[in-house]
């Protein structure tokens, strides 16, 4: 067996357990060198979730444009794409952050008083293309409040920033996810919760398939969504979680009007285990999702099958937090006093025992009620959004200082030399 074959064999184990989705995709194209490197640095960012506290390698400092409010680094770790509060879109290479490669403007909506950006959310399709979606709110002539979902593909090899369609909903939407190539609002028709879901075609720059999902009567209140997979959705409610399966997507625009279908959760009022029992086979592991729990929004991570009678885990949430493939970063300490920390664990896991683990040296998956804090020592203040990237091991932080409320700056920070 070739030196390449080996390499590439270690780094499809590793990837079934720390899931990256860009590098899945270009594996078959890198050379054993380049193998080697990935795998090594697979391992190296294992090794520091085994530790308690430690202080990155490296820390740049920037100052922003005014204005900007959302970040996200891309896979890879030398873009980072900035939303501004205009809505616009600013791409930047990390080696020359004071300019940026690439940006667009809001769309013009004639008539339509452009009130302002509320967040963007990234996802990486199943043809292998970076896409995100941008949650804006507009207010008519006729005085109509409408949500509008700007779609745009990410292209870092060009580097570009295209604009495919919109998704544009009348009212409020309560919650934006993507994952893979589908995108789910949260919104309310009436008296009843809906979710829309589409799938994106980026070669066609259309929504492709989509469904109306009427969640139904039982549930009287919405606070966020999880795409679990490509079949399920979890929906978080005040006093629950409720499981629903996605049913078959129709195809887009037939008729002229989106399909509605009435759907029934798979699981009501669930708690941990009820959940967790009626999961798709595929999840073997530590499962995660955003939910509402004792009046505060936390991240929970459901326990794996092989063990039910273990507790969820569940994390709070005092600011940010940011999901990666199988471990996410969160504020620590959203008070603003002493040092930022961040506190980093895993979310996502597999069986004990799995092949991909015994690449990394050990045998059982990490514990996810066990956290790592990383102190970033010479930036006080009040962090406002947070980005990161399991393949580089690089962290994108936007705070606020301490003593300059209206200004911003942003970190980039390295966890491995």
């Amino acid at each position: 067996m070739s030196e390449r074959s080996v390499w590439l064999d270690a780094l499809r184990d590793a990837l079934e357990v720390i899931p990256l989705p860009r590098l899945r995709h270009v594996l078959l194209c890198l050379s054993s060198s380049e193998l080697r490197t990935k795998a090594a640095m697979i391992s190296r960012l294992d090794d520091l979730w085994n530790r308690g506290a430690f202080h990155p390698a490296h820390i740049e400092s920037y100052r922003p444009s005014p204005g900007i409010i959302a970040i996200e680094i891309m896979p890879g770790g030398d873009w980072v794409l900035n939303l501004f509060l205009d809505g616009s879109l600013r791409l930047h290479h990390r080696r020359n952050m004071a300019e940026h490669s690439v940006s667009v403007s809001l769309p013009t909506r004639s008539g339509w008083r452009f009130e302002g950006s509320a967040y963007m959310r990234r996802s990486f399709s199943s043809c292998g293309e970076h896409w995100v979606a941008v949650k804006d709110y507009y207010i008519t002539s006729d005085d109509k409040l409408f949500t509008d979902h700007r779609i745009y593909h990410i292209d870092v090899s060009s580097p570009s920033i295209r604009f495919l369609c919109s998704v544009t909903r009348q009212g409020y939407s309560y919650d934006l996810q993507v994952k893979g190539d589908l995108l789910v609002i949260a919104e309310q028709e009436n008296e009843t919760y809906i979710l829309s879901v589409s799938k994106i075609s980026i070669a066609d720059g259309k929504v492709q398939k989509e469904l109306v999902l009427n969640l139904g009567p039982e549930l009287t209140s919405l606070r966020s969504i999880s795409i679990l997979c490509s079949h399920m959705i979890l929906v978080s409610a005040s006093f629950g979680m409720f499981l629903f399966v996605i049913p078959q997507l129709k195809p887009a625009g037939e008729g002229g009007l989106s399909h509605t279908v009435s759907v029934t959760p798979l699981v009501a009022n669930g708690q941990d285990v009820s959940i967790r029992n009626a999961l798709c086979g595929h999840h073997d592991g530590c499962v995660s999702a955003y939910a509402f729990a004792e009046h505060q929004e936390a991240l929970v991570i459901l326990p794996p099958l092989e063990n039910l009678s273990q507790k969820a885990v569940r994390y709070t949430l005092h600011g940010s937090c940011y999901r990666n493939a199988s471990r996410a970063i969160m504020c620590h300490d959203h008070r603003g006093q002493g040092p930022i920390t961040v506190q980093c664990f895993t979310h996502f896991t597999r069986s004990d025992g799995h092949a991909g683990y015994l690449r990394l040296g050990r045998t059982k998956a990490l514990d996810p009620s066990r956290s790592v804090t990383i102190s970033l020592a010479g930036h006080n203040g009040y962090m406002e959004d947070v980005s990161w990237d399991e393949e580089s091991g690089r962290v994108c932080i936007i705070y606020r200082p301490l003593d300059e409320f209206h200004n911003r700056v942003m970190l980039l920070v390295d966890l491995l030399r």
